[in-house]
């Protein structure tokens, strides 16, 4: 895929014909006075930049102009020749085919008249070069600005391929034993490209999945503590049904006749003979289901109201 490009942009810099220190303005060696002569007039039309021009009246001067950018162009003024030949001059960029400006015939002034221009050149130091061949005091030269272009191209953007490979990389890292991710999306897609799966998309479930694994574990755990193997609910119950309960019977005597010795046999024999059978009923209520130790435990009340009667009755005897 082709690197991505920042947008180019264009300056375009204005230099008067006033500005010596920019334009080197030349004399032939023959002449004794200076080819040229800057005039500044506020009658001037507005399209006279700055109101001044540079005027030659001497064929065989010369202007040199060093700039650096893309391209150049000279304007200037025409005035009505009158008559005369109108002035011509011939351009040249760091020594190239010459370029012949012949001024028209005009019966007007006009200004800022594109006398030359260079089209697109490298981005480089340049020297353009300004011969006027033939012009008279009465169809002289005017030059009014140069323009020069530095043009920009777009330069390539960082290629941040790199570091989608190794964020990548280091998200691999991460993942666990036998999760891969394949491929990072791109910055950019072009048509008919695959879309891989996003990114957030496989970490976040990777994240998920290793988070209900651990959720799982801490639950088998916290059970396993809060219930011990060897406390199971039946256990619990076989314990509790070991235990018989029995009420407890509390006699008081209030006369010494009650301890007669009559008496006293009649309850042995009684106690006696319900011993035995409170012991089967015990031993049926511990060996028997539910139901048969319900009853066991009824008969065992049985045999103790009638001992109670039995008391009652050697009492009033």
């Amino acid at each position: 895929m082709a690197a991505e490009t920042a947008q180019a942009h264009t300056e375009v810099t204005t230099v008067d014909s006033a500005l010596t220190d920019l334009i080197h303005y030349g004399t032939p060696s023959n002449v004794a006075i200076p080819a040229w002569v800057f005039e500044t007039s506020a009658t001037f039309s507005d399209a006279v930049y700055n109101s001044t021009l540079s005027k030659c009246v001497t064929s065989g001067a010369s202007v040199a102009f060093r700039f650096n950018g893309t391209s150049v162009a000279v304007y200037g003024s025409v005035l009505p020749a009158d008559g005369a030949e109108p002035p011509i001059s011939v351009y040249s960029v760091d020594g190239g085919s010459p370029t012949t400006f012949s001024a028209p015939q005009t019966t007007h002034r006009a200004d800022a008249v594109q006398f030359f221009t260079s089209g697109e050149l490298p981005l480089e130091l340049h020297t353009l070069t300004i011969n006027i061949t033939s012009t008279s005091p009465i169809a002289p030269y005017y030059l009014d600005f140069l323009q020069y272009t530095l043009y920009a191209p777009p330069a390539p953007l960082p290629n941040n391929h790199s570091s989608y490979a190794t964020l990548s990389t280091s998200i691999n890292a991460l993942l666990p034993t036998g999760a891969i991710l394949t491929a990072f999306p791109s910055p950019t897609s072009t048509p008919g490209s695959k879309h891989t799966a996003p990114t957030g998309a496989v970490v976040g479930g990777v994240v998920g999945g290793l988070a209900l694994i651990c959720l799982l574990i801490a639950l088998l755990h916290w059970r396993h503590y809060k219930h011990p193997p060897d406390e199971l609910p039946h256990a619990t119950r076989a314990r509790r049904d070991t235990t018989p309960a029995f009420p407890s019977i509390t006699t008081t005597s209030s006369s010494p006749s009650l301890a007669a010795a009559t008496p006293v046999q009649s309850r042995a024999s009684i106690s006696s003979q319900a011993r035995p059978m409170e012991s089967e009923a015990m031993s049926a209520s511990q060996n028997s289901p539910g139901h048969i130790q319900a009853g066991a435990i009824h008969e065992v009340h049985s045999l103790q109201t009638q001992r109670n009667v039995s008391r009652s009755e050697d009492i009033a005897t």
